[in-house]
């Protein structure tokens, strides 16, 4: 076995090194296409490719087509960072180097830095964030952000704050994975994601611009929202959701007579967000408390009325 093994392992790297330098390719063609003012996607090309792939077993040709369809969906995500402007700050700092902010981190085309940064990014838990924006201080104009995802709160504190050389913007990535910290944190996370940019104000429309093209620049798509509407809009399509898919897999779990053995794809995918961090969904739960609950509310009446 371990003769085969070694073949695998001699393969395995060979692919790897291909991958690598079609990765490197896509980047040039991104380059091309930007330059023309070309569009980033080509499905012509794409099926050309998948019709290309033929092996006399079905099921690995059709196993080969997915594995060229996740590889089509990376290569869309280098190109589209490659097609981003250029970063709008030189000097970051990060606190919290957990998913969201280890992301931003291997995105940046240089190091972060401690010294005098431009741009300081708060990347804690959703709790610590304004405690810790109340401790920051600065002698030179600093821009300081956050990511979380409950915006009411914050962005009343961070107007607060704000005051001569310091100003604060509250924003919000709609993006992240269902595991935490920084070894799954991935430069193309944010790709083609909306994020929020929630104002107060005391926000300046040029700092706005500035961290709208920070967003740009790592891939995602800037969107100027009120807080209120930030927090309602979240509760609907990500808290809320979050809620029901933990709360589902426990009742589910707890009622199988055969711990969930017939759980299929469908199954999964409705409860693939009960993985999700429980001490953010607790802290989101918190802070988010009342709008999560009148949504909720609608929702148990349209139950009642369409099931019950």
């Amino acid at each position: 076995m371990e003769p085969l093994r070694d073949e695998i392992d001699s393969i395995d790297k060979q692919i790897i090194e291909l991958l690598s330098k079609r990765f490197k390719i896509s980047e040039k063609i991104a380059a091309i296409k930007k330059e023309k003012n070309l569009p980033l996607l080509d499905p012509t090309r794409e099926k050309h490719i998948l019709e290309k792939i033929k092996s006399k077993d079905p099921i690995i040709q059709e196993e080969l087509r997915e594995v060229y369809r996740a590889i089509f969906a990376e290569s869309k995500k280098v190109q589209r960072l490659k097609q981003h402007p250029d970063c709008p700050f030189k000097r970051i700092q990060i606190i919290g180097l957990g998913l969201i902010g280890g992301s931003i981190a291997k995105a940046l085309p240089f190091p972060l830095t401690n010294n005098q940064p431009e741009l300081l990014i708060v990347s804690t838990p959703l709790e610590t964030i304004v405690s810790i924006a109340k401790t920051i201080d600065s002698k030179s104009p600093l821009i300081i952000m956050d990511v979380g995802s409950v915006k009411q709160n914050i962005t009343e504190a961070f107007e607060k704050l704000t005051h001569d050389n310091l100003e604060f913007v509250a924003t919000h990535p709609f993006a992240g994975k269902e595991t935490a910290g920084y070894e799954n944190s991935s430069p193309t996370l944010f790709v083609n994601a909306p994020w929020a940019i929630t104002p107060h104000s005391k926000n300046k429309q040029e700092t706005l611009d500035r961290i709208g093209h920070f967003i740009e620049f790592l891939g995602a798509n800037p969107v100027i929202i009120d807080k209120e509407e930030h927090d309602r809009e979240a509760a609907l399509i990500s808290h809320l959701p979050g809620i029901l898919s933990r709360l589902f897999y426990e009742f589910a779990k707890s009622e199988s007579g055969i711990d969930l053995k017939l759980a299929g794809p469908g199954f999964q995918s409705f409860t693939r967000l009960a993985k999700d961090n429980p001490e953010l969904h607790r802290a989101i739960e918190k802070l988010n408390h009342d709008t999560i609950v009148k949504l909720l509310e609608k929702w148990i009446e349209i139950l009642h009325k369409e099931v019950i």
